[in-house]
């Protein structure tokens, strides 16, 4: 069975621009995502669950991620100390992430071989 399609309305293309351009000014800076997502937590919720246009969601996402992270979190060059480590180890987590990207991710223009 075929997913219906439908061209989108001039209607929807705007609303999809405003909410991209929402989005974008409150992933903008740090500033902005912890008024954002500080000021009224049930709102920055609501609107989290309701969707961020694709366009923005790996920036939302990142600035997810760092909300919760405590202090200090981010250390240079503790990835790549964190790799070697793992690769002396082994290396079976990179296996499996070699394994899953081309599954997970195969279409992602990054990933591409």
């Amino acid at each position: 069975e075929q997913l219906a399609t439908r061209t989108p309305s001039r209607s929807d293309a705007l609303r999809e621009s405003a909410d991209v351009r929402k989005w974008q000014k409150r992933v903008g800076s740090a500033k902005a995502w912890r008024a954002f997502s500080q000021s009224r937590p049930e709102q920055y919720k609501e609107k989290v669950r309701r969707g961020v246009p694709a366009a923005v969601r790996g920036r939302v996402w990142i600035a997810m991620a760092a909300a919760r992270a405590p202090p200090g979190f981010r250390v240079d060059g503790l990835y790549a100390t964190l790799c070697a480590r793992r690769a002396e180890e082994g290396g079976r987590c990179f296996e499996q992430i070699a394994k899953d990207v081309p599954r997970t991710m195969g279409g992602h223009i990054y990933f591409r071989r």
